[in-house]
């Protein structure tokens, strides 16, 4: 969309955004980032959102698979899947609230901490076992 090219080519420009693409070490550029902006359609659980979150960076994104993760105005920013005006703004929005940017990342920093492999390879046993047990029980 216009309106998101003119925006990050001013940005980009200044210096203010940087587009990645495949980076072997992901950490160091969510440490230099303020904001991870990641507009897809659908994804199942993107494992880039909860590093860009665990990193302490608020997220703008979609509702896909990682909702349960990012929360509008809490730990991040959803905006509607193909709405670049709502992107636009969003992505506005955090670049000039600080105070906001800061919260929802502490936010998103807390809620990524709940999730670790641990946790969710102990959460899909436990619906295996649902699912064995009441196929057993002929549910």
């Amino acid at each position: 969309d216009d309106e998101i090219a003119e925006l990050v080519a001013e940005h980009t420009r200044s210096g203010r955004v940087r587009l990645w693409g495949y980076a072997d070490n992901p950490g160091a550029i969510y440490a230099g980032s303020d904001v991870f902006v990641f507009p897809t359609w659908e994804e199942g659980g993107p494992q880039v959102t909860y590093e860009a979150a665990g990193c302490g960076l608020p997220v703008i994104t979609t509702p896909m698979g990682a909702a349960r993760l990012v929360e509008h105005e809490r730990t991040g920013l959803v905006v509607a899947p193909g709405s670049p005006g709502q992107l636009a703004t969003a992505i506005r929005r955090l670049a000039d609230d600080i105070e906001a940017r800061h919260a929802y990342g502490a936010a998103a920093r807390a809620a990524a901490s709940a999730v670790t492999y641990e946790r969710v390879g102990a959460d899909r046993a436990r619906l295996v076992r649902q699912v064995l047990r009441a196929r057993r029980e002929g549910l």
